[in-house]
């Protein structure tokens, strides 16, 4: 059984600027970029910690 993340997206001007990685959204693509928010892009609407990677046994 797979679990479902739930993102909880947050308006970027609220998103820090200090280096720390995150799930960037991109309202012109459409679609979740990573990297860190330099405010620079007026593209980025929103952003969301950046998710784990799978358990690995």
């Amino acid at each position: 059984m797979e679990a479902v993340a739930i993102v909880n997206w947050m308006p970027v001007a609220e998103a820090p600027q200090d280096g720390t990685r995150l799930m960037l959204w991109d309202s012109e693509s459409k679609r979740p970029v990573f990297g860190s928010w330099r405010g620079d892009n007026p593209a980025i609407t929103h952003y969301a910690a950046e998710p784990a990677g799978p358990e690995v046994a």
